[in-house]
Order: structure tokens, then sequence, then C-alpha cells
């Protein structure tokens, strides 16, 4: 979720230093409300999306089992989530030669 803001990140922070320059500490305050209005709208689509899915995902699920089908979700989303944070960093690092997998060229 958080890949669409990664560039828009990168472009504001080289280009910070510029607005800095120009408008010194008020710099912080004039980004504070856009902050505040992105984490917002983030929260709302994430609320929107998470109820919904786990509603679709789960409206086959017997009533009787309704906690285990819930619990057994979640723990799927985590392992998921843990298991691509590992493997993009693995990669990551093996392709910048930070993990040590390969000797730098010398």
């Amino acid at each position: 979720m958080s890949l669409p803001a990664a560039p828009a990140m990168a472009t504001a922070c080289a280009l910070a230093w510029r607005v800095v320059q120009r408008l010194g500490r008020r710099t912080v305050t004039i980004g504070m409300p856009g902050s505040a209005l992105a984490m917002l709208l983030s929260g709302a689509s994430v609320g929107l999306r998470g109820s919904a899915n786990q509603a679709y995902v789960l409206r086959h699920a017997p009533a009787e089992v309704a906690g285990v089908s819930g619990a057994i979700l979640q723990m799927a989303q985590r392992i998921a989530a843990a298991v691509a944070v590992s493997a993009l960093s693995g990669v990551y690092l093996g392709e910048t030669a930070g993990g040590g997998a390969t000797a730098p060229p010398t």
C-alpha cells in the first residue's frame, strides 16, 4: 500500500531543500495539513477495502465456525505479509550485494 507513495515522497524529498530555503521553518507547518489529509484518506480507504474484503471472503463460512474462519484469514494475511517483506528484502539485498551474496567486481 505504500508503494504509490514512494515516488511522491522521493520527489518531495529531492525538492524540499528549495522549499526550505524559500519558506524556512514554515515548510513543516505547511506540510502538516497535507499529511493529515493523506492519512485521513488512507484510513478511510483501508477501512472500506479491509471490511469489504473480509466480508466477501468469509461470506461462505458457516456461522458456527465464523470466529475460526476469521482467525485463519487474519493469520494467512499476516504470514503473507511477513513472507512478502522477507522475500523483497532478500531480493533487494541480493541485487545490491548488501546481503553478502555476491562479491563486488574488482
